[in-house]
C-alpha cells in the first residue's frame, strides 16, 4: 500500500500478507506433490488462507492439519478455558514484559553510543532482545489462545530459542512454523543432498526468512550476520561437537546479543558503534544509568529470565508431579493475576511496540 504526495510517499507493509501468502504457496505446492487432494469448498479454503488468529505473526499453518478442524472444530469449556488463560498470558507478554523492556531499550538509545558505558550497552541490546522475543512471543500465545476458543488447536511457535546450543538450533526453535515451512517448501528443493548440510541452501533460507520481519536494511544485515554464524558452526562442528551444551549455549546467547544492535538499530555506523560501546568503546566503564537500571528494572530482567529460560515450566512440571492440586489452584490465581495487570497496563497506557521497528 503506496501512500503520500511527492517526495513524502511512504510504503507501509499490509498485515497479514505474509500468512496469506505462506498459507497459499503451501497449499498450491501440496497439491501438486500430491499430499493433498484439491479442496471443492472454496470458503474452507479461504477460512484456511486468511485463518485471522494467526494475521500478524503466525503461527504458519498447514491446510493438512487444519482441513479437518475447519470443517468440523471442536469447542468446548476446556478448549474455552485453555484459550482464555493462553490470551492473557500472551497479553501479559506484550503489555507487561515486552513494552516495559522496550522502554527501557530507548531511554539507553537516547545516549550516543560514543558516550555509552560497557554496563549500559550490555543492558540496553538484552532488554531489546526480551522486548523482541516476547513481541512475537505473546502475539503466538494470543494467536493460539483464541484459536483454541473458536474449537482449534494450533501449534506452538517457540520452544526456548534463547536454550539452544547453537545457531543453527536457534532458528528451528525461534518462529518454529515459520522455520518448517522455509524447511520443506524452499530449503528441501533446493539442496540435492538430502542426508548432508547444504550450507548454500541454508543461507539463502535465512535471507528469505528474514523477509517475514521486514524488508528493511537492518533485516538484511541481521541475516547476514545470522548466516556467517551458521557458516562458522558448519566450518566448526568436529570442534565445537566436543565443547558441553552449557558453553555452547552461553557462547550463542552471547554472538546472539553482539549482533543484535544489527537488527535493532537501523543506521549501519550506529550499529557498529553500539557494538563497539559493548566492549568498552564508550567514553565511561560505567555510568549512573546504568546503576539506575539495574536497580530499578533488575525485576524485570529476571522476570524475563525466568520465563525465556523454561525455569517456569520445569516448575509446574515438578509441583505436577508432587501434587496436581496445587496447579489447579495456582492457575486460575495466575489467570486473574494477568487480567488485573493486563488491564492495569491498558488503562496506564502501553509503551512503544518493538515491531514498529519493522514498519520503517
Amino acid at each position: 500500500l503506496i501512500t503520500g504526495k511527492g517526495a513524502g510517499i511512504k510504503l507501509f507493509p499490509v498485515w497479514g500478507a505474509g500468512v496469506f501468502t505462506l498459507h497459499g504457496i503451501s497449499y498450491c505446492i501440496d497439491i501438486y506433490r500430491g499430499d493433498i487432494q484439491p479442496e471443492k469448498n472454496f470458503l474452507l479454503v479461504s477460512q484456511y488462507i486468511c485463518f485471522f488468529p494467526c494475521l500478524s505473526c503466525g503461527p504458519i499453518l498447514r491446510f493438512s492439519d487444519m482441513s479437518e478442524q475447519l470443517k468440523k472444530p471442536v469447542i468446548s469449556s476446556d478448549k474455552l478455558a485453555e484459550g482464555i488463560k493462553l490470551m492473557l498470558i500472551g497479553f501479559a507478554e506484550k503489555l507487561f514484559l515486552s513494552d516495559s523492556m522496550y522502554e527501557m531499550w530507548q531511554h539507553i538509545r537516547e545516549v550516543s553510543t560514543d558516550s555509552l558505558s560497557t554496563a549500559c550497552a550490555w543492558l540496553g541490546i538484552i532488554a531489546f532482545s526480551f522486548a523482541f522475543y516476547y513481541e512475537l512471543r505473546g502475539y503466538a500465545h494470543i494467536a493460539k489462545g483464541l484459536g483454541s476458543m473458536l474449537g482449534f488447536e494450533l501449534p506452538d511457535n517457540f520452544d526456548l530459542p534463547f536454550m539452544s546450543a547453537g545457531f543453527n538450533e536457534f532458528i528451528k526453535r525461534f518462529a518454529c512454523t515459520l522455520y518448517s515451512w522455509i524447511k520443506d517448501y524452499f530449503y528441501r528443493p533446493l539442496c540435492k543432498n538430502k542426508d548432508g548440510v547444504c550450507l548454500w541452501a541454508l543461507i539463502l533460507s535465512v535471507l528469505l526468512g528474514s523477509l517475514w520481519y521486514g524488508f528493511g536494511r537492518h533485516t538484511m544485515l541481521w541475516a547476514a550476520f545470522i548466516c556467517l554464524m551458521l557458516g562458522i558452526e558448519y566450518l566448526l562442528k568436529k570442534v565445537l561437537a566436543a565443547v558441553p551444551t552449557g558453553v555452547r549455549c552461553a557462547v550463542m546467547n552471547v554472538l546472539f546479543l553482539i549482533g543484535l544492535p544489527f537488527l535493532a538499530i537501523g543506521d549501519l555506523s550506529e550499529a557498529c558503534g553500539y557494538v563497539a560501546a559493548m566492549f568498552g568503546g564508550g567514553s565511561f566503564a560505567g555510568d549512573v544509568l546504568a546503576l539506575y537500571v539495574i536497580k530499578t528494572g533488575v525485576v524485570m530482567y529476571l522476570i524475563c529470565v525466568f520465563f525465556a529460560t523454561g525455569i517456569g515450566r520445569y516448575l509446574k512440571r515438578r509441583i505436577m508431579q508432587l501434587n496436581t492440586n496445587i496447579v489447579y489452584i495456582i492457575e486460575p490465581m495466575l489467570t486473574i493475576g494477568f487480567l488485573l495487570l493486563c488491564t492495569a497496563f491498558l488503562v496506564g497506557g502501553g509503551g512503544h511496540s518493538p515491531m514498529n521497528l519493522f514498519l520503517r
